[in-house]
């Protein structure tokens, strides 16, 4: 006992260090915050200092970076850089995406959300989106598990003070997919600042139990300026002042809450801002003190933004650091910090975490950094202390009437001829152009210009980069149809929509079930892969009786650091809600353990609340034997199907059979369970280690479960189990092997022991099937009929009990595509419910669809 008390507390203390090694992540983005708009940033003199008592703290708890840029002083583009590591350029965004656009941030690029997630972390993000509306692009199709707020700038919207009628749509504000205010107005802006506190707030409490990673994208200051009657009046500055106080307050507010929750020790707070100053709205706008012009530049005030972050204990209180880094570099540190992988695709960013700590041999991370503006123009070149400022034409306020009060005054145009040099180090201003005095510094900068050319390109020399990327756009001209319910047959019979608009990240294997209440539930799982993808977890949707859309995605299961892959649902006799799925420890599907959660509470909306979970360990009955003795049947299939001589060397398998691990892990669920007319239930089971199925069995509604014999087919996996009138069952089974059918097998003892495995008339690709038992007696099954790909799934009804099956329709009949992994159930009005996997081109979904037995016998001519 002794020993074991000692074990368990160095776990715990082993589990404790891990916890602190890996941080929570809160990264607070402002909208055109000034360099000089936070108070231990302004210098002396000038327009007064701004009241952030909240920021000045954090700061005195944390580290200044005071040379911190952004890659572009715009907001699209800016966050582009923040989320992805990359520069903007190198992956199609630029500018700002308005309503009109029609692109976005692509499917295939890995945003930090997604790094996080990958290791297990809780993501929320609350705020300004602006990397595209249309349902593809939001944050839940990357990376981020709910969102709340615009989906681009506030300024984009009727009221725009220089827009034409008609320029703008109503502003939406969305919570996750879904639009909840279609016309967010002045009264509804003065309250986003608050809103999306008390939502960060949420997250936060929601999610201190775990890992998580907080994004909070304020609206403001961006133009129009709108504050809270709480802070009406309380700035000197007047309404910009008080609008820097409510981003502060906020601030103030999520550094509250990680105190109170005593998570402030394990979290990194990371605060900064998209660009400068919009410096053209005057008493509007904030400012960049006493650096160079502002947003919409590549001028030092556009481009160096405040910077400041707190990790107590590994970040030095306090402190400043003078390096130069950039919004590329935060991806690529928080995935070294968190021992996440880097993405595939390549990134601009690197670990910054030196500068950060300030460590006496940190340096600037990169050769150089590379400013963008417009449609890939380069326009300047970063060292640590040099900047060069290349040929082209910025905008300036300069000599120029001020705007006031929400009118914003007019920029002119300067054109710069020649290539120019500045000292940031000691000039941040870049008020004396030193290149005549520094031609060696200038070679030099333009051959690192001239190597940014090749990667990324220049429109402005015409160059055409060898290491961009397309943004992902909308297919035809048109967002995917996501929910639109599609009726055929003259009697309405068949109705199917997706259960969600196509996502970018791996979803796959479907389950469903009829709650009491008539709401339909579905599982699956998703993350960016399967069993070696460790942020996988098991999602649900519900469509409520009577309504003709699924709710939003919600989580159903999550082991972090794990992959909780494929599921499946039933609901006992007692109108409990069973979730069961395999929990893979090892990434591979050998390594799975089936577990399981129980609800008793899943039918008023939302998740289901657990109330038991489990896991269930098996020792396959007579296994070894079993599986030798239908080795040879299956031997002597081979040979008569191939019609050559068919003799394997059994010596692999006797060893394999013979390993108590192996046979005891590595069983996992996919079909729905089965309640025998004797009330036992049978829970389908199959390993991948060894090809075979197997029946989790159960006389006490669950309580306890103990394994049947093997369904030996070498091959046939994830049996469908249907009883007959006279108790015998039969499991059909994808097939793996080389029959290209169906396969099945028979149990006369409820599911103890099986027969040997034969093949059915039904052709199967290797893929993934369901079956049920109608209240008229019939069969149904759903599979791909197909000896070779997934593009079409049939649905075959037999009214002999499986001997023959007259009737088939196809839900999917394509060219191209995968429709697979189906599950099937009827419902209590009658009608057939299939969900399956629905894989194509622009990403993956699950989709239901509705119909009944006349519409099967009509067939594909129908």
């Amino acid at each position: 006992m002794k020993h074991l008390l000692y074990a368990l507390v160095a776990s715990l203390s082993c589990a404790a260090a891990a916890r602190a090694a890996t941080p929570n992540v809160v990264l607070i983005f402002a909208d055109d915050l000034g360099y000089a708009d936070v108070g231990c940033f302004a210098g002396p003199g000038g327009a007064p200092a701004p009241d952030t008592p909240h920021l000045d703290k954090l700061a005195k708890q944390g580290v200044r970076l005071t040379d911190f840029h952004v890659s572009q002083a715009v907001c699209s583009a800016s966050r582009a850089s923040l989320l992805t590591g990359c520069y903007a350029n190198r992956i199609g965004i630029h500018g700002a995406l308005g309503p009109n656009a029609r692109h976005g941030l692509h499917a295939d690029e890995t945003t930090l959300a997604e790094v996080c997630k990958s290791r297990g972390y809780a993501t929320g993000m609350v705020g300004k989106w602006h990397l595209g509306h249309h349902p593809q692009f939001l944050p839940t199709r990357h990376g981020f598990d709910s969102y709340f707020g615009l989906p681009y700038s506030n300024d984009m919207w009727p009221e725009h003070p220089e827009a034409k009628k008609g320029t703008y749509p109503p502003l939406p504000l969305f919570e996750n997919e879904t639009v909840v205010n279609g016309n967010v107005t002045a009264a509804d802006q003065s309250k986003l600042t608050a809103q999306y506190t008390e939502r960060a707030v949420k997250f936060i409490a929601e999610n201190k139990a775990k890992p998580f990673f907080l994004y909070v994208a304020h609206s403001m200051p961006h133009v129009p300026l709108f504050v809270s009657d709480q802070f009406k009046g309380k700035s000197k500055q007047g309404l910009y002042g008080e609008v820097i106080q409510e981003i502060d307050w906020s601030v103030g507010e999520i550094l509250k809450a990680l105190d109170e929750h005593k998570l402030a020790r394990d979290t990194l707070v990371i605060f900064t801002s998209d660009n400068g100053p919009w410096l053209s709205y005057g008493n509007h706008a904030g400012s960049a003190g006493s650096l160079r012009e502002g947003k919409g530049t590549s001028w030092e005030g556009g481009t160096r933004v405040p910077f400041i972050a707190r990790w107590p204990e590994k970040i030095p209180a306090g402190a400043t650091c003078d390096i130069p880094a950039m919004t590329i570099d935060l991806l690529p540190t928080v995935a070294k910090l968190i021992g996440a992988k880097p993405p595939e695709r390549k990134i601009d960013g690197r670990d910054v975490f030196p500068l950060l700590q300030c460590a006496p041999d940190a340096d600037m991370a990169h050769e150089a950094y590379f400013h963008y503006y417009a449609t890939n123009e380069l326009q300047a070149v970063r060292t640590r202390a040099w900047k060069l400022v290349l040929p082209h034409t910025y905008r300036t306020m300069q000599g120029q009437p001020a705007g006031k009060d929400g009118t914003p005054g007019r920029y002119k145009q300067v054109k710069i001829e020649k290539t120019e040099l500045y000292r940031v180090s000691q000039d941040p201003g870049e008020t004396q152009n030193v290149a005549a005095a520094n031609p060696k510094i200038v070679t030099q900068l333009l051959e690192l210009a001239e190597k940014a050319r090749t990667e990324l390109g220049d429109s402005l020399t015409q160059h055409t980069g060898t290491g961009t990327r397309e943004p992902g756009r909308v297919a035809n001209g048109a967002p995917p149809a996501a929910s639109a319910p599609k009726k055929e047959g003259k009697d309405g019979s068949f109705a199917a929509e997706l259960i969600f608009p196509l996502h970018k990240q791996h979803n796959h294997a479907p389950g469903i079930v009829e709650c009491p209440n008539g709401d339909l539930l579905v599982s699956w799982y998703r993350g960016s892969g399967e069993r070696s993808a460790d942020d996988v977890a098991v999602y649900g949707a519900r469509k409520k009786a009577g309504d003709e859309t699924w709710s939003d995605a919600f989580l159903m299961a999550d082991t972090p650091g794990f992959p909780d892959c494929n599921t499946t649902m039933w609901v006992d006799k007692d109108g409990k809600l069973w979730l069961f799925w395999p929990l893979i420890l090892a990434n591979s599907w050998e390594s799975c353990l089936t577990s399981y959660r129980v609800s008793s509470d899943y039918q008023t909306g939302g998740a289901p609340k657990w109330e038991w979970q489990g896991t269930i360990p098996l020792k396959p009955k007579d296994f070894e034997g079993v599986m030798l003795r239908e080795f040879e049947a299956w031997k002597k299939q081979v040979a008569a199907a191939s019609k050559i001589p068919f003799e394997p060397d059994p010596a692999p398998l006797k060893k394999k059979v013979g390993d108590k691990l192996l046979s005891r892990l590595g069983w996992q669920p996919r079909c729905k369970p089965v309640v025998l007319s004797t009330g036992r239930v049978l829970l389908p089971l199959y390993s991948d280690t060894y090809d075979a199925g197997l029946m989790a069995l159960s006389d006490d509604g669950g309580k306890t479960w103990t394994a049947s014999q093997p369904l030996a087919g070498f091959g046939s996996i994830q049996p469908a189990v249907l009883e007959r009138k006279d108790g015998t069952l039969v499991a059909y089974m994808r097939e793996n092997g080389v029959f290209k059918k169906v396969r099945a097998c028979e149990s006369k003892d409820r599911g103890e022991s099986w027969g040997t495995v034969y093949s059915t008339d039904l052709i199967n690709p290797g893929s993934g099937l369901d079956a049920v038992r109608l209240a008229s007696g019939n069969w149904l099954i759903v599979y791909n009929d197909t000896v070779k790909g997934r593009s079409r799934l049939a649905v075959s009804l037999s009214d002999d009990e499986g001997k023959t099956w007259k009737w088939t329709r196809h839900l999917e009949k394509h060219e191209t595509g995968q429709y697979h992994y189906p599950a099937v159930i009827q419902s209590k009005d009658g009608a057939v419910h299939a969900v399956y996997s629905y894989f194509v081109a622009d990403g993956k979904s699950m989709k239901h669809a509705r119909f009944d037995e006349a519409w099967v016998k009509q067939g594909d001519g129908r």
